[in-house]
């Protein structure tokens, strides 16, 4: 949540930490959706592929995955 929350706030960087250590403790298709989402808005193109692919080989239907998904294509 805090990561999703400074991206909200539009702290890119800060986002990417709380998510990075969020996913430390407790990874999710979720959380490497959310990551791929905040690299992709830095531009970083490449990781949010990656981390993308991480969140949805974890769950295939998750809903805020499948939307990155449409929405980076």
């Amino acid at each position: 949540t805090l990561g999703w929350v400074e991206r909200q706030r539009g702290d890119l960087p800060a986002a990417e930490r709380a998510l990075v250590a969020a996913i430390g403790v407790q990874p999710s298709a979720e959380r490497w959706a959310r990551l791929s989402a905040v690299r992709a808005a830095m531009g970083r193109r490449a990781e949010a592929a990656e981390d993308l692919r991480r969140a949805l080989t974890l769950d295939a239907g998750n809903a805020f995955a499948r939307a990155e998904q449409r929405r980076q294509a």
